[in-house]
């Protein structure tokens, strides 16, 4: 039985493949240039290329949670702005400088509530956060809700 036989035939078929060594803790596009191939490298780990989807940004309107906007543009002192997307497919923010601010990043260890309803959204949407702990909100005891860290987003996705 071949090891990467499902891997082996998609490569065949024409479709992208990635690898990742022991040394190399990320997937890399396999390239016909390299030496290693599936067949001949088994000990290294194969996968059919994931199709990139685009992350759902209305799940991040619908939780109300804070996102950093990035701007790529500006070495200034501090290149992060926290604010809520307000529409769907904003990908950008306008401080109340005039500043526009372009990439959507995560803040390390940024802890939120969201509505615990809104997990599956967020999840569904392509998004990456750790759950830490319930949360009660004595003026809204019938809405249950969840801390969060928004991590970023899951392999497979792009902002």
């Amino acid at each position: 039985m071949i090891k990467h036989k499902e891997v082996i035939q998609a490569w065949l078929d024409g479709k992208d493949i990635q690898f990742k060594s022991n040394t190399r803790n990320e997937w890399a596009d396999f390239s016909e240039e390299l030496v290693s191939n599936p067949m001949t490298f088994q000990s290294i780990e194969w996968r059919v290329k994931p199709e990139v989807k685009q992350v759902d940004y209305q799940a991040l309107i619908d939780s109300e949670l804070l996102v950093s906007f990035y701007n790529m543009f500006d070495s200034g002192e501090t290149p992060y702005l926290i604010d809520k997307l307000k529409s769907y497919n904003e990908t950008h923010c306008i401080d109340h400088k005039g500043n526009y601010w372009d990439c959507i990043c995560p803040i390390d260890d940024l802890r939120q509530v969201v509505d615990t309803s809104k997990l599956d959204q967020l999840n569904n949407a392509g998004f990456l956060f750790s759950t830490l702990c319930d949360f009660v909100d004595y003026k809204d005891k019938d809405s249950p809700k969840t801390v969060i860290i928004l991590q970023g987003i899951q392999d497979g996705y792009t902002l």
